[in-house]
């Protein structure tokens, strides 16, 4: 007796599972030459602010990918990693990066380091 094929329509798929499927990122940390990167993400519960007025705004015009400087923590180099929404504010009438409660807009240093 010959096992069943199965049904006509199933094929298999080489591709592994978690590349048709991938996990959603979530945020730790890694450690590099430079220290330990942190890294952050937003919990999604509240819309970003423009970091220049400070108010909500609803359009996200693109993510790029920063770095601050932290306290160290055993001696070690400590950054916050972190994809900056650039929003569209209509208060402003332009694009601004959004409000991080860690640092000031154009700091490169989090409000605790400095």
């Amino acid at each position: 007796m010959r096992p069943h094929p199965g049904p006509r329509h199933a094929r298999h798929d080489p591709t592994p599972c978690s590349a048709r499927h991938p996990a959603p990122h979530r945020p730790g940390f890694h450690f590099e030459d430079l220290g330990v990167v942190v890294e952050v993400a937003p919990d999604g519960r509240r819309r970003p602010r423009c970091g220049e007025c400070d108010r909500p705004v609803r359009k996200v015009k693109d993510r790029r990918l920063r770095r601050w400087r932290h306290l160290d923590i055993a001696g070690m180099k400590v950054y916050l990693e972190y994809a900056i929404r650039r929003v569209h504010c209509e208060s402003c009438r332009g694009v601004k990066t959004e409000q991080m409660s860690w640092a000031e807009p154009s700091s490169n240093f989090t409000r605790s380091f400095e």
